[in-house]
């Protein structure tokens, strides 16, 4: 088997989800140091940890080349054609949780540092590997990274995550946040009585989506909006007194995160209904696009000669 399956496999195969990532990252540095490219690992909280490593000139500009370890939860397990541990490798495909998102992207990456090391000499950038924790719950490792200092003055930046093998030069931004409504508790018999923080929420969706900017462009489309979670209330027989939506935007290139949060909350404080609305932002990200088209014209040309077909240069609907 070649070494980059075998490490891809062995990080299927490795338990990654929420607070587990520093496993993978482990297995991550391994694999360079035993192919000769040291590496650092950085825990920079209790399971979570990122993998650094760099080859090439110190002071050199750099270029980025990353992709996260951690996965998203696995469900229900007995749903599952093939356990999401098993790495099974069947007919020429492997099975099991983060196989494309994005396990295989990484490992892609950690064994190109290694390919490129043999020709350290040569190199006229610094190639700084980084596997980073977190992404799936808020790119919280990546964020560590960007802290550090090690993406200042970077030339360029190139993330493995999954395109059908086509290059992308730009991404979607995202917006996290809750919307608490307290309203009034009353009980279940007389619910005139009260006024219901869950169908208040309920109300409050169609009007969410309906401030949502229009831009839009083709590859990714317009803004959009997805109602992850919502909790609240206490009992069958009473009135829900209060009730929280968890929201996640995500913004189409051209789109001001600030004025869409600037929109909510006017929104939000503009509602008459009896119930008080609180706004809780959790976090966001601007959406990214390429400075120029020159690298990624490059990265285009290389595709193309790699794959045998053409390909065209587009965007992500992820952050």
């Amino acid at each position: 088997m070649e070494p980059v399956i075998d490490l891809m496999q062995k990080l299927v195969q490795t338990d990654t989800t929420i607070g587990k990532s520093e496993d993978g990252a482990r297995i991550i540095k391994e694999f360079l140091e035993e192919n000769g490219v040291s590496a650092q690992l950085d825990t920079y909280e209790k399971g979570e940890a990122n993998v650094i490593a760099s080859i090439g000139p110190k002071e050199a500009p750099s270029i980025i080349i990353s992709g996260h370890i951690d996965t998203v939860p696995f469900g229900n397990v007995d749903d599952w054609k093939h356990h999401p541990l098993s790495g099974e490798i069947i007919d020429g495909i492997m099975w099991g949780r983060g196989t494309v998102d994005m396990k295989g992207g990484t490992a892609a990456l950690a064994q190109s540092l290694i390919d490129l090391a043999k020709h350290e000499d040569k190199l006229d950038y610094r190639i700084v590997f980084a596997g980073t924790a977190q992404e799936e719950v808020g790119l919280r490792g990546a964020k560590v990274l960007e802290k550090q200092g090690i993406m200042k003055d970077a030339s360029y930046l190139i993330i493995g995550e999954p395109t059908d093998l086509e290059p992308k030069s730009f991404e979607k931004g995202i917006i996290w946040f809750d919307v608490v409504a307290i309203g009034k508790q009353a009980h279940a018999s007389r619910p005139d009585l009260g006024n219901n923080a869950i169908e208040a929420l309920g109300r409050l969706m169609p009007k969410l989506k309906g401030i949502l900017p229009e831009h839009s462009i083709p590859e990714v489309g317009r803004t959009t909006i997805n109602f992850g979670k919502i909790s609240g209330g206490t009992a069958y027989n009473v009135v829900a007194e209060e009730a929280k939506l968890s929201c996640d935007i995500r913004t189409t290139p051209g789109v001001d995160n600030q004025e869409v949060i600037r929109r909510v909350r006017e929104l939000l404080s503009s509602i008459d209904d009896g119930i008080s609305y609180q706004f809780e932002f959790i976090q966001e990200d601007k959406a990214v696009q390429s400075l120029g088209q020159e690298f990624p014209q490059l990265v285009k040309e290389i595709t193309e000669k790699v794959r045998g077909t053409s390909v065209s240069i587009g965007g992500t609907y992820y952050a």
